[in-house]
Parts: structure tokens; sequence; C-alpha cells
């Protein structure tokens, strides 16, 4: 690509300026190993990863032999699970509404689901320390999502998100975890796990670190693959798990699933209740013991009484009320009721996304030549004359 087409490419910024939805959700109960593609489950786009990089993604995906292949579908099972995640969120007006509050009630879910793309990205080009540095970053964006939305909830108003987009105004992430979860036997492991995850990525990784968490330990100077290539996924995985019981805490019906399409048609509630397909992914994400354990857990929260007795007391939709229930604008009624939830999804999907990149286009003015003032803020001589004055 020569120097002007690339340029061009930058000021036109050529595909840079719409959404792609992907939605996956099975049809039937998946098997012991989970057989979609990764690159498939975030929508990378692998052009952007070097060819070292695809023969690491390769062998990942097709090699039986490799030792961590069931580690490396539990992760994607966990990756599916979090996308899944969203088709939950609700669409709840509270007080001191205005539409900037309720359009990034849902930006730090996507905000973590892009660096976890990045985090990818990084990886598979082997800039390991740099995709290790965003693991810390992706677990606190899901631990805000949590924190704003029960808060939000708990108060049934946009305050704290008003108070967030106005002045940055966020919690520690102690006081967060303290709201997200009750102070019962049941949540506290959770919460010390995600402290000690905290504070395990502060020491390696996304804080200046020892000699022994360093890249070069393993004798490569010039960012040649390794065996650390391979394994760098290893890292996010650690906090999937915990970033997922945060979410079953937060929402409950995510484990308590309901025949959406039988109830509601193809114009369900917004979030609220998730399918029993949605379930088939969210059941892959614990064991046969945990998944007990969670289940009965939220099973004793009000919400999911409330949701389960509304969604009860509905009689199931005669086949021409399910037709009703459809809009022709983008597709024909679907041949089977699947396919048409997941369209339902996937429109529901990109409207959320798109309403929470809302919040991140904020127009910024710099006065005078902004070259210029890089230049005067890297001098000695500028903060020497203005340092007393920073508060």
């Amino acid at each position: 690509m020569e120097r002007e087409e690339f340029i061009k490419k930058i000021l036109d910024n050529e595909g840079g300026n719409f959404l792609v939805s992907t939605t996956i959700i099975p049809s039937e109960p998946y098997g012991e190993i989970c057989d979609t593609p990764l690159a498939a489950i975030l929508n990378l786009d692998l052009s952007k990863i070097s060819e070292e990089g695809k023969a690491v993604l390769e062998i990942l995906e097709n090699d039986a032999e490799f030792p961590y292949r069931e580690n490396f579908s539990q992760m994607k099972f966990n990756l599916l699970g979090l996308c899944c995640v969203q088709d939950i969120f609700s669409g709840l007006v509270y007080d001191e509404y205005s539409v900037e509050c309720f359009a990034a009630q849902n930006y730090f879910y996507y905000e973590g689901l892009s660096l976890i793309r990045e985090y990818f990205y990084a990886g598979f080009n082997n800039l390991l320390k740099s995709s290790d540095h965003l693991v810390r970053t992706i677990l606190e964006f899901n631990i805000r999502h949590c924190y704003f939305y029960d808060r939000c909830d708990q108060l049934h108003s946009h305050k704290p998100l008003r108070e967030y987009i106005k002045n940055g105004f966020c919690p520690s992430n102690q006081s967060m975890l303290n709201n997200i979860f009750p102070k019962d036997n049941f949540c506290k492991p959770i919460k010390v796990k995600i402290q000690n995850l905290i504070k395990n990525l502060s020491n390696t990784s996304s804080h200046a670190f020892n000699p022994e968490h360093s890249i070069r330990s393993n004798g490569k100077m010039h960012f040649e693959y390794t065996m650390d290539s391979v394994l760098f996924w290893l890292n996010l995985n650690r906090v999937l798990p915990v970033i997922l019981w945060s979410y079953y805490v937060s929402y409950p019906m995510l484990l308590h699933p309901k025949d959406i399409v039988a109830k509601f048609g193809f114009n369900p509630p917004l979030g609220l209740l998730i399918s029993p397909n949605h379930f088939y992914v969210f059941e892959k994400t614990l064991d046969a013991e945990d998944m007990q354990e969670f289940k009965s857990y939220t099973a004793n929260q009000q919400e999911v009484s409330d949701l389960s007795s509304f969604n009860d007391s509905r009689p199931d939709l005669t086949d021409e009320e399910l037709k009703l229930s459809w809009s022709e604008d983008d597709h024909p009624f679907p041949d089977q009721k699947f396919n048409g939830l997941v369209l339902i999804l996937a429109k529901m999907r990109a409207t959320r996304e798109v309403m929470a990149n809302h919040c991140t286009m904020v127009e910024q003015e710099f006065a005078g030549d902004f070259s210029n003032l890089l230049k005067k803020h890297s001098k000695y001589s500028f903060w020497k004359e203005i340092y007393t004055k920073i508060k």
C-alpha cells in the first residue's frame, strides 16, 4: 500500500464506522469440546493477525494432541457465555433519565468486550505483555457494569451514571464489590477471588513487575514466538469465570431459562429473560456441582420469583399470534422459531452496542496548534512555572 493510499484510508476511516453484530447460540446442547471457532465468537478479523499468529490459532483450534486443548475449549465456552450475557440487559428507565445515561448503562460491558478482542490481536501478534496488561482492565470494566447496573436498580435512578458521565466519578474496586455482592456465605468466595486476582494482576502485569514475570526471562530478546506465545490466553481465562459469576449474581435469571418465543413470540420484553438456547452455553461455564450451587442461590432471589411468575402467567401464543409478532421489515417469517430468535437477538445486540458507543463520541476542543501545545507540555520550564498551581 502506497503512503498516499494509506493516509487516505486513515482520513476516510474506511470500514471503521459500521457495526457487525455476531449472535451465536446453539440449537441443541454442546458436546464436551467447543467447536465454535474463536474468531467467530469474537468476530476477529484474521487479516489483522500475523502469519505466525494464525499458525498459533490453527494449533489451538485443530491440534487434537495439544495438551491444553480442553482449557482452550473451556475458554471459548466462557467467551460464548460472556457474549450471551448481553441478551438479558434490560431497557429500564429510572429517575434522572437522560439519553446519555440510558445509552451509557451498557458501555462498560461493550468496552470490556472490545478490549478482549484487542487482547487476542495483541497476543496472536506476540505482544504478550501488551495483552497481559489488558486483563485487569477487562475484569474492572465488567465489575463496573455490574456495579452501575445494581446501583441504579437499587436507587431507581440513573444518578450514579449521570455523575460518572459528568465527573468521571467511580467508586474504588472494593466499594463496587461490596455493593455488587451481598454479605452472605455464597458471595464471599467470589469477592475474595476477585480481590486476589486484582492484586496478583497488579504485581505481574498491570504495573511495574518483578524480573521473573518478564517475557525476556525465556531468553528471547527480539519478540520471537515461543511457547508463551501459544499459551498467552491462559491469563485471560483466569478472570473469565469470576466475571461470569458476577453476572450470574447480578442477573440471576441467566440460570433460569424460559421459552421466550412460546410466550412472547418475536417481540419479547427487552432483556429480563433468556431462552433455553442461552442456557446451553451457560451450563458449559460451570461444572455440575457449581451449577447446582448457583442455581439454588439465584432461585431464592425475589427477581427470579417475580419474573418467573410473570412468564408463567402468560398463555402460549397460537400459530397466528406468533406470525403477527414478526416484523417482515428485514426478513420474511422464519421457517423455524430458533432462526427467528437468533435474528431478533442480533438486532437487539446491535442496538444496545450502538447506544453504548454513544458516550464515547465526545467532542474535544483544543485551543491553538495542538502540536505546539504538546511541545510546550514536554518542557521542564513549563512545569516549573505551573506545578504549584496544580491541585
